[in-house]
């Protein structure tokens, strides 16, 4: 709470208390000189507590090197922090490098590289308490580092963002690889198993709040370099896109996953439109301020119309927020989709097209034999079998293209994916044959893991559903 209206408090005070020795220049600051006596000690006074914005950042990147425990020193987290991530941005819209004229008194010296440092502490504590048993600060870091992110740059990847992904993504695999083997262990006794499951379920939430600390960090981050990294194109990109796939085919695959992320979404009411959109949030709330009136006077109206009323409309909004709900991995995969599709070339891009759609209509067909899929059936995902014969149809339709063979001679895109050719030669990096074939069997799945996402399959189970109510099921099972 403290944390809290410190950075209300930073995010419109007229004053950079920060910085001191610009206040003879700030109009709105008092002449200490020509107040009271008793007034002039306690200004004295506050000016000894309040340290220096140097300090202060000094501080943060003090504690991020050192690994120090939360518990030790809380008020680092809790208390500067969200102050500093505040006070930054407030500062830097009058600093020197937005003053277009010279000749203006300087009031603050806040400057991008303040930014940089502080995003780069914030991401190095994420990556210091990743898969920490008791971190609860990482539920709420995301919302306020999020306004100094806005003037990061692209040097922030490599020794930040990057050894993040790495850590989400090696967690994903350990803890989908202990989901398999609960899976297969048949021998287990039902005590044992429901202990191992619910350890497991445990890490799958803790994994859940970390990438909740950094995804909506990540999409900021990506939505303002994409373009850079369209153009000149970046190896640390690729492999940052690389890592964030493998977190997302986990989400697929894992039935634990997804439920923890929805629990974990449902318990800290988290809006996950506000927190990755940020500035159309600020904006519907500035135009709701505007309109406050008759926005409270259709509160008045709702409250007035007796609690049962409201009852019922709080339960239809949160059917709606459950329909709404997004994952982060989605959005973070979605973000980063370009820079993994430019990672191919035009010829490579047909194959993984190519290779989804197959996916499609073999996942298609498997379903339309089950008339009842269990939990593990309905998983996004494509069997052992299954990939293995997408991975052979790829490989026949790559090595026909090698050899000169066309796929298709009516289709005018494909004879000019050919003339495109391969990203090897705009890049320099040259694969094997069956690296590419990886590569792009990886790609596709990622594709096809968002068609599912975006358009799921209906299985008779679900039909029945929706023609059947509760009510009548009830009937029928009394009779």
């Amino acid at each position: 709470l403290l944390g809290d209206c410190l950075s209300s408090f930073a995010s419109c005070f007229p004053i950079a208390f920060f910085e001191p020795e610009f206040n003879g220049n700030n109009k709105h600051a008092s002449n200490i000189s020509q107040l009271s006596p008793e007034a002039n000690d306690v200004m004295t006074n506050v000016a000894r507590t309040v340290p220096h914005l140097t300090k202060v950042i000094s501080d943060i990147e003090e504690h991020s090197e050192a690994r120090i425990k939360y518990e030790d020193v809380p008020h680092v987290v809790e208390v500067i922090l969200p102050c500093v991530c505040s006070y930054l941005p407030y500062w830097w819209s009058v600093g020197p490098q937005r003053t277009k004229q010279s000749n203006e008194l300087k009031v603050t010296n806040v400057t991008v590289e303040h930014m940089n440092s502080v995003l780069g502490s914030v991401l190095k504590l994420i990556n210091n308490n990743i898969d920490a048993p008791e971190a609860p600060w990482m539920k709420r870091i995301a919302g306020y580092t999020q306004g100094i992110i806005l003037n990061s740059s692209t040097s922030l990847l490599e020794p930040y963002f990057l050894p993040v992904s790495q850590r989400l993504k090696a967690k994903c695999e350990d803890l989908y690889a202990q989901e398999q083997s609960l899976k297969h262990a048949t021998r287990l006794e039902s005590s044992e198993r429901e202990d191992l499951e619910a350890n497991l379920m445990k890490n799958y939430e803790i994994l859940v709040r970390d990438l909740y600390a950094f995804g909506p960090l990540l999409i900021k981050y990506v939505d303002m370099h994409r373009s850079y990294w369209l153009k000149n194109g970046d190896l640390c990109a690729d492999q940052l896109y690389n890592n964030m796939a493998e977190v997302f085919s986990t989400w697929c695959k894992s039935k634990y996953f997804k439920r923890e992320e929805l629990n974990f979404v449902s318990q800290h009411e988290i809006d996950n439109t506000s927190m990755l959109m940020p500035s159309g949030t600020n904006q519907s709330n500035a135009a709701g301020a505007n309109s406050s009136d008759g926005s409270a006077m259709k509160s008045a109206n709702e409250v007035s119309n007796g609690s049962a009323v409201g009852g019922k409309l709080k339960r239809k909004k949160r059917r709606l927020d459950k329909e709404k709900f997004t994952s982060l991995s989605v959005a973070c995969i979605k973000r980063l989709l370009p820079i993994g599709m430019n990672m191919f070339g035009g010829r490579e891009q047909e194959l993984v097209q190519l290779a989804k759609h197959k996916m499609i209509d073999t996942k298609s067909a498997h379903d339309e034999k089950i008339e009842n899929p269990t939990e593990e059936q309905m998983i996004l995902d494509l069997t052992s079998d299954q990939e293995e014969t997408i991975e052979e149809f790829l490989r026949d339709i790559f090595f026909a293209q090698e050899q000169g063979e066309v796929v298709n001679r009516n289709n005018w895109q494909s004879a000019l994916y050919r003339k495109i050719g391969s990203k090897s030669h705009q890049t320099g990096i040259v694969h094997s044959q069956a690296t590419s074939i990886k590569n792009m069997l990886k790609m596709a799945k990622v594709l096809f893991g968002l068609n599912l996402v975006d358009h799921p399959p209906t299985h008779n189970r679900g039909t029945w559903r929706k023609l059947v109510s509760s009510q009548r099921k009830k009937a029928i099972m009394a009779c």
